[in-house]
C-alpha cells in the first residue's frame, strides 16, 4: 500500500491522523526501512519519508551480496549478525528476501596476501565460517577460473545473495505491521529547528514533527545533511 502525496495532503488538512512522531526517517531504502522496523518494534512512533517509492532507488537495484569479509571488527560482527537474519528472514522479519546460499569467494594477488590472512584470522575469531583456500580448492569451486596469477583466496560457504527489491519491501511491510508510516512520493525540502533543536521536516505537502530526524538518504545523504547545516563528505 502506498501512502501517496494526496493522502498526506488530506492528513495535513486534518484528516484524522497525527503528523507528530518520535522519529522521522528520510529515505525509504534498505537502511530507512530497516531502521523504521527496528525502532517501531521497540515502541516508537516512526515515519519514513521518501521522494519516490520504496525500492525505487539504489537499494532496489543493488547486487545484494551477503558476505562477511571485512577488515573492521565491528563491520564483520554486523555482517555475521546480518547473515543470520537473511538465513531466517521469514521467521525473523516476515516476508520474502530471496536469499540464495552460493558461498563467497575472494581472490587476491601477492601484495594482498598478508592482509587477507589477517582478515581471516579476525573473522574466524568472531565466529565467521571462513577459510584460506589453496589453488586446487579454488579450481574445484570454479573450474573455469584461470588461477595462473592467483596467490591466495578466502571462501565463506554460508554466504550468498538476496533479492534487493523483495528485501527492502519486506522491511517496509514489517515496519508497517509495527505501526510505522511509509510516506512515499513526497520530497523533504528542509529540516526544521526550534530553539536550536530539531523539531521535524518540511515536505512538499506540509510539515511533520519529531524531535529526531534520521538521514538514510544514501547517495543524497550530503544534500539532506546540508538541510541541517552539516557537511558530510559524500
Amino acid at each position: 500500500m502506498i501512502e501517496d502525496r494526496k493522502l498526506v495532503s488530506r492528513v495535513s488538512r486534518g484528516g484524522g491522523r497525527s503528523n507528530t512522531f518520535d522519529v522521522i526517517i528520510i529515505g525509504g531504502g534498505i537502511m530507512g526501512c530497516c531502521n523504521a522496523y527496528e525502532l517501531a518494534r521497540r515502541g516508537l512512533t516512526v515515519a519514513v519519508v521518501d521522494k519516490s517509492t520504496v525500492g525505487d532507488s539504489p537499494s532496489g537495484k543493488s547486487s545484494a551480496i551477503i558476505r562477511q569479509h571485512y577488515s573492521n571488527e565491528l563491520t564483520a560482527r554486523m555482517a555475521l549478525y546480518s547473515l543470520g537474519v537473511f538465513q531466517e528472514f521469514d521467521e525473523r522479519i516476515g516476508g520474502e528476501c530471496g536469499f540464495t546460499k552460493t558461498g563467497f569467494l575472494l581472490l587476491v594477488d601477492a601484495k594482498d596476501r598478508q592482509g587477507l590472512e589477517s582478515n581471516i584470522a579476525l573473522q574466524q575469531a568472531l565466529g565467521i565460517e571462513t577459510e584460506i583456500l589453496q589453488t586446487e580448492a579454488v579450481s574445484e569451486i570454479l573450474p573455469g577460473l584461470s588461477t595462473a596469477d592467483l596467490v591466495s583466496a578466502a571462501f565463506e560457504p554460508e554466504s550468498g545473495y538476496a533479492d534487493p527489491y523483495l528485501t527492502v519491501n519486506a522491511f517496509a511491510q514489517a515496519a508497517r505491521r509495527q505501526g510505522a508510516r511509509i510516506i512515499q512520493e513526497n520530497r523533504v525540502l528542509d529540516v526544521i529547528f526550534k530553539s536550536g533543536k530539531v523539531s521535524g521536516v518540511r515536505t512538499q505537502d506540509g510539515e511533520l514533527s519529531a524531535p529526531v530526524v534520521v538521514n538514510c538518504s544514501g547517495a543524497w545523504g550530503a544534500q539532506v545533511a546540508e538541510m541541517a547545516g552539516v557537511k558530510v563528505p559524500i
